[in-house]
């Protein structure tokens, strides 16, 4: 509960209330690297969906451990981090936890734990970028002018 401070019209002096929010909040934020390149479907209405694996690592107990998360994105997001994003590139993803259920190939229920992204920023450079060479250095012509014999 929040306590605000507001003027009562009626009585024309500022008095505490205690207001509820509205809704819960449901708000989520991971950084991680991406498991694999970012698989782009259609809905059957031609709504575009990607799906990303993200690792979280952290140690516990003195030893390493990763958390493995499965986020999903939808329209434009969706088309630019399957067209921006590759293998081991880190982001910070926002968005919302989602459940659904669902019955697997042997007609056992179960419930699926997911980040629905609205957010999600690029924290490093493509491996592309990284490995290409720096271009070589060109010699400044006019340096060159004073070797010519004429």
């Amino acid at each position: 509960m929040t306590l605000l401070t507001r003027k009562n019209k009626k009585e024309g002096y500022m008095s505490e209330q205690v207001y509820k929010p509205r809704r819960d909040t449901n708000v989520v934020v991971i950084k991680g690297r991406l498991g694999a390149k970012p698989e782009l479907r259609y809905t059957p209405q031609g709504k575009p969906v990607a799906t990303l694996r993200i690792a979280v690592s952290d140690i516990v107990k003195n030893e390493p451990y990763t958390n493995w998360f499965r986020v999903i994105t939808w329209n434009s997001l969706a088309e630019n981090v399957t067209k921006h994003l590759e293998k081991g590139r880190q982001i910070l993803v926002s968005g919302a936890l989602k459940s659904r259920t669902y019955t697997d190939k042997n007609g056992n229920k179960r419930t699926a734990i997911e980040i629905w992204a609205n957010r999600i920023e690029y924290l490093d450079r493509p491996q592309k970028a990284i490995e290409e060479p720096a271009p070589e250095e060109i010699p400044d012509p006019e340096e060159d002018l004073d070797d010519v014999p004429f």
